[in-house]
């Protein structure tokens, strides 16, 4: 299967992760357009917010759920009740969108969203834009701290890095 590519348009809601400095940077290096939802309207965002409450339901369907807030969870040990590997989870998970929400008709779509994504790209004008260097991608939307070097280097994460002078 052929990489989708970066998009040309992020459209996300207005959760501080969405604000971060590299998230910003990352699609301002690669021309995509970040797109915040107006703030306190959900209909905006109700494809993302089903499909994620579709998820949450059957998640909550596994043996030894954690339920779906602490006042809920009470004295439940989660950890040591736990049936599943964290390895495990991220495999049903991963089913559980791409070998089952995807491939089931939509109620709105009225097909797949396998199938709609297909049928989009199909009828895309312009080309599925790829990026130039996949890792260099990745990279460019980690997190980063900026620091200043000063005569001890650089401190960062409680790790200080230095280097000798030059010629010294």
């Amino acid at each position: 299967m052929a990489h989708a590519g970066p998009a040309r348009t992020l459209q996300v809601d207005n959760a501080k992760e969405f604000h971060a400095r590299s998230l910003l940077r990352g699609c301002r290096q690669h021309g995509i357009e970040l797109v915040y939802r107006p703030p306190a309207r959900p209909h905006f965002g109700d494809d993302v917010e089903r499909l994620i409450g579709t998820l949450m339901g059957e998640v909550h369907s596994l043996p030894d759920t954690t339920f779906g807030s602490v006042a809920q969870r009470g004295a439940y040990h989660s950890q040591a009740e736990a049936t599943m590997s964290l390895e495990e989870l991220e495999t049903w998970l991963a089913w559980q969108i791409a070998g089952v929400y995807h491939v089931q008709p939509h109620a709105t779509l009225k097909v797949s969203p396998l199938e709609a994504s297909r049928a989009g790209t199909a009828s895309m004008k312009q080309p599925i834009r790829q990026p130039k260097e996949a890792k260099g991608f990745y990279i460019d939307f980690l997190p980063y701290e900026r620091r200043r070097i000063g005569r001890e280097g650089v401190r960062l994460f409680n790790v200080h890095y230095h280097s000798h002078p030059i010629g010294g």
